[in-house]
């Protein structure tokens, strides 16, 4: 019995450690995930900010046409034509697509910028706000990494961003145009407050 009592308490004593060395174990893997994640965050540069709530108009460049949307009050219109209604909520979208744009690397004094198809943009964004215009050129594509070269009209540093702000701006006026749902939703709640009143 003795000898049964003793690899009993044994065995329990491996158990025991083996949980805590899974404990241990796994909280490790999270420190060192979250601190590689920090390093991570920590190498990324600012390439560009910009308050979405300041801007007042903006414009960008489609199929060779420059399309641009105007605020007038709290809402966005399509400059050519305010009759077309505008989904608010694909503005707001769009815009939070140059809100906070980082960047893993940036190129500073390059001589030759249309090597990076600067020359021939695959798009110019620009914002104009109450304090000033701010451009933002979007150059050639990567074709290895599928990232873009990018300028801001307030630096000659060259930035290298992912794809989210060019397939942001690639959208065409019906594209940006609320859909029928969205134009019920909307009638439905003004004959509702008539009603109120």
């Amino acid at each position: 019995m003795n000898g049964q009592k003793k690899q009993f308490i044994g065995i329990c004593v491996l158990v025991v450690l083996c949980v805590a060395a899974y404990f241990g174990l796994k909280t490790y893997n999270a420190k060192t995930a979250e601190k590689e994640q920090k390093e991570e965050e920590s190498k990324k540069i600012e390439a560009v900010k910009i308050d979405k709530e300041k801007v007042n108009a903006f414009s960008y460049q489609l199929n060779g046409t420059t399309i641009t949307f105007e605020k007038d009050g709290d809402t966005w219109y399509y400059q050519s034509d305010h009759s077309i209604n505008i989904d608010q909520d694909k503005i707001n979208t769009m815009l939070a697509a140059v809100a906070d744009v980082t960047s893993e690397e940036k190129l500073e004094n390059v001589e030759d910028t249309s090597e990076y198809g600067f020359d021939n943009p695959t798009n110019v964004l620009t914002f104009t706000m109450g304090d000033g215009t701010r451009t933002i050129t979007i150059g050639m594509q990567n074709e290895i990494t599928n990232q873009y070269y990018i300028m801001d009209n307030n630096s000659d540093t060259i930035y290298i961003v992912d794809s989210s702000m060019s397939t942001a701006f690639s959208k065409s006026v019906e594209d940006m145009t609320a859909t029928a749902d969205t134009s019920s939703d909307t009638s439905g709640d003004a004959s509702t407050d008539t009603t109120g009143e």
